[in-house]
Protein backbone atom coordinates (compact mmCIF):
# COMPACT_ATOMS: atom_id res chain seq x y z
CA UNK A 1 0.00 0.00 0.00
CA UNK A 2 1.43 3.38 -0.96
CA UNK A 3 1.65 6.49 1.15
CA UNK A 4 -1.15 8.20 -0.82
CA UNK A 5 -3.46 5.18 -0.38
CA UNK A 6 -2.96 5.27 3.38
CA UNK A 7 -3.81 9.01 3.47
CA UNK A 8 -6.98 8.38 1.47
CA UNK A 9 -8.01 5.43 3.65
CA UNK A 10 -7.72 7.27 6.98
CA UNK A 11 -8.85 10.74 5.90
CA UNK A 12 -11.73 9.55 3.71
CA UNK A 13 -10.63 12.23 1.21
CA UNK A 14 -8.23 12.21 -1.72
CA UNK A 15 -5.21 13.68 0.06
CA UNK A 16 -1.69 13.49 -1.28
CA UNK A 17 1.59 13.94 0.52
CA UNK A 18 2.31 17.08 -1.51
CA UNK A 19 -0.70 18.77 0.11
CA UNK A 20 0.55 17.84 3.59
CA UNK A 21 3.99 19.14 2.68
CA UNK A 22 2.54 22.50 1.61
CA UNK A 23 0.41 22.74 4.75
CA UNK A 24 3.46 22.11 6.94
CA UNK A 25 5.58 24.70 5.16
CA UNK A 26 2.70 27.23 5.08
CA UNK A 27 2.28 26.82 8.81
CA UNK A 28 5.90 27.70 9.54
CA UNK A 29 6.42 30.40 6.93
CA UNK A 30 3.11 32.16 7.62
CA UNK A 31 3.47 32.16 11.38
CA UNK A 32 4.78 35.43 12.82
CA UNK A 33 3.78 37.38 9.69
CA UNK A 34 6.54 35.95 7.44
CA UNK A 35 9.24 37.13 9.81
CA UNK A 36 10.83 33.95 10.99
CA UNK A 37 14.61 34.01 11.50
CA UNK A 38 16.78 32.95 8.61
CA UNK A 39 18.37 30.06 10.52
CA UNK A 40 14.87 28.68 11.21
CA UNK A 41 14.09 28.99 7.49
CA UNK A 42 17.28 27.07 6.73
CA UNK A 43 16.33 24.35 9.20
CA UNK A 44 12.84 23.96 7.71
CA UNK A 45 14.29 23.93 4.21
CA UNK A 46 16.74 21.21 5.22
CA UNK A 47 13.95 19.07 6.72
CA UNK A 48 11.77 19.55 3.64
CA UNK A 49 14.68 18.94 1.24
CA UNK A 50 14.57 22.22 -0.62
CA UNK A 51 16.38 25.53 -0.20
CA UNK A 52 15.27 28.80 1.36
CA UNK A 53 14.93 30.47 -2.04
CA UNK A 54 12.45 27.80 -3.16
CA UNK A 55 10.44 28.18 0.03
CA UNK A 56 10.27 31.99 -0.20
CA UNK A 57 9.33 31.84 -3.88
CA UNK A 58 6.84 28.95 -3.80
CA UNK A 59 5.36 28.72 -0.31
CA UNK A 60 4.65 32.32 0.72
CA UNK A 61 1.32 32.59 -1.11
CA UNK A 62 -1.28 32.22 1.64
CA UNK A 63 -2.87 35.40 3.06
CA UNK A 64 -1.51 37.55 0.23
CA UNK A 65 -3.90 40.48 -0.24
CA UNK A 66 -5.61 40.87 -3.61
CA UNK A 67 -3.88 42.97 -6.21
CA UNK A 68 -4.69 46.65 -5.72
CA UNK A 69 -2.11 48.10 -8.05
CA UNK A 70 0.30 48.80 -5.21
CA UNK A 71 3.28 46.56 -4.62
CA UNK A 72 2.88 44.13 -1.74
CA UNK A 73 5.74 44.22 0.75
CA UNK A 74 6.98 40.82 1.82
CA UNK A 75 9.86 40.53 4.21
CA UNK A 76 12.74 38.62 2.67
CA UNK A 77 15.55 38.10 5.15
CA UNK A 78 19.01 39.17 4.00
CA UNK A 79 21.34 36.43 2.88
CA UNK A 80 24.20 35.68 5.22
CA UNK A 81 27.61 36.91 4.14
CA UNK A 82 29.71 34.34 2.39
CA UNK A 83 32.62 33.16 4.46
CA UNK A 84 35.80 32.80 2.48
CA UNK A 85 37.37 29.46 3.24
CA UNK A 86 41.12 29.12 3.03
CA UNK A 87 42.17 26.85 0.22
CA UNK A 88 44.47 24.10 1.36
CA UNK A 89 47.05 23.17 -1.22
CA UNK A 90 47.49 19.44 -1.34
CA UNK A 91 50.55 17.72 -2.68
CA UNK A 92 49.26 15.15 -5.12
CA UNK A 93 51.33 12.31 -6.48
CA UNK A 94 52.92 13.36 -9.77
CA UNK A 95 53.86 10.26 -11.78
CA UNK A 96 55.95 12.18 -14.32
CA UNK A 97 58.13 13.76 -11.60
CA UNK A 98 58.44 10.40 -9.86
CA UNK A 99 59.46 8.67 -13.11
CA UNK A 100 62.01 11.36 -13.95
CA UNK A 101 63.55 11.18 -10.48
CA UNK A 102 63.59 7.36 -10.58
CA UNK A 103 65.35 7.34 -13.97
CA UNK A 104 67.96 9.81 -12.69
CA UNK A 105 68.58 7.74 -9.55
CA UNK A 106 68.79 4.44 -11.47
CA UNK A 107 70.77 5.36 -14.59
CA UNK A 108 73.21 2.46 -14.25
CA UNK A 109 70.50 -0.07 -13.51
CA UNK A 110 68.57 1.02 -16.62
CA UNK A 111 71.72 0.83 -18.76
CA UNK A 112 72.42 -2.74 -17.57
CA UNK A 113 68.80 -3.81 -18.23
CA UNK A 114 68.85 -2.32 -21.73
CA UNK A 115 72.07 -4.15 -22.55
CA UNK A 116 70.66 -7.44 -21.21
CA UNK A 117 67.69 -7.05 -23.50
CA UNK A 118 69.91 -7.22 -26.57
CA UNK A 119 72.01 -10.23 -25.52
CA UNK A 120 71.57 -13.55 -27.23
CA UNK A 121 70.29 -16.82 -25.78
CA UNK A 122 73.83 -17.85 -24.82
CA UNK A 123 74.19 -14.77 -22.57
CA UNK A 124 76.85 -13.18 -24.73
CA UNK A 125 76.26 -9.88 -26.44
CA UNK A 126 75.16 -10.63 -29.98
CA UNK A 127 74.56 -7.84 -32.46
CA UNK A 128 72.35 -10.10 -34.55
CA UNK A 129 70.00 -10.78 -31.60
CA UNK A 130 69.98 -7.10 -30.63
CA UNK A 131 69.17 -6.13 -34.20
CA UNK A 132 66.26 -8.58 -34.25
CA UNK A 133 64.83 -7.11 -31.05
CA UNK A 134 65.06 -3.58 -32.42
CA UNK A 135 63.66 -4.67 -35.79
CA UNK A 136 60.67 -6.27 -34.03
CA UNK A 137 60.04 -3.02 -32.15
CA UNK A 138 60.15 -0.92 -35.32
CA UNK A 139 57.90 -3.34 -37.24
CA UNK A 140 55.41 -3.36 -34.36
CA UNK A 141 55.29 0.47 -34.24
CA UNK A 142 54.83 0.66 -38.01
CA UNK A 143 52.05 -1.94 -38.12
CA UNK A 144 50.10 -0.60 -35.11
CA UNK A 145 50.14 3.03 -36.26
CA UNK A 146 52.67 4.31 -33.74
CA UNK A 147 54.91 5.38 -36.62
CA UNK A 148 53.61 6.12 -40.10
CA UNK A 149 56.77 5.94 -42.20
CA UNK A 150 60.22 4.54 -41.29
CA UNK A 151 63.40 6.50 -41.96
CA UNK A 152 65.62 5.49 -44.86
CA UNK A 153 68.37 4.53 -42.42
CA UNK A 154 65.96 2.25 -40.49
CA UNK A 155 64.86 0.55 -43.72
CA UNK A 156 68.51 -0.16 -44.62
CA UNK A 157 69.69 -1.14 -41.13
CA UNK A 158 66.81 -3.45 -40.21
CA UNK A 159 66.05 -4.65 -43.78
CA UNK A 160 62.44 -3.49 -43.68
CA UNK A 161 60.07 -4.26 -46.55
CA UNK A 162 56.41 -3.39 -47.04
CA UNK A 163 54.20 -6.34 -48.02
CA UNK A 164 51.50 -5.02 -50.39
CA UNK A 165 49.37 -8.17 -50.06
CA UNK A 166 48.84 -8.02 -46.29
CA UNK A 167 49.55 -4.28 -46.11
CA UNK A 168 52.10 -4.60 -43.30
CA UNK A 169 55.80 -4.03 -42.74
CA UNK A 170 58.19 -6.97 -42.29
CA UNK A 171 61.86 -7.37 -41.58
CA UNK A 172 64.19 -9.81 -43.28
CA UNK A 173 66.13 -10.22 -40.00
CA UNK A 174 63.47 -12.48 -38.44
Amino acid sequence: MTYNHILKKYSKKDLHQNLLRKIYVYYWYNSQDHRIPYDTMEKIAEYMRHDVGTAVKDYLKVNVPEYTGKPVEIYVPPLPKAVERPVEKKDYFDPSKYGKRWREDNKEKIKVKRNEKYKGDDGKYSTDEGMKVLARKIVWYLNTGGTKQPKKSSIDTYKLVYDEVIKQWKSELF
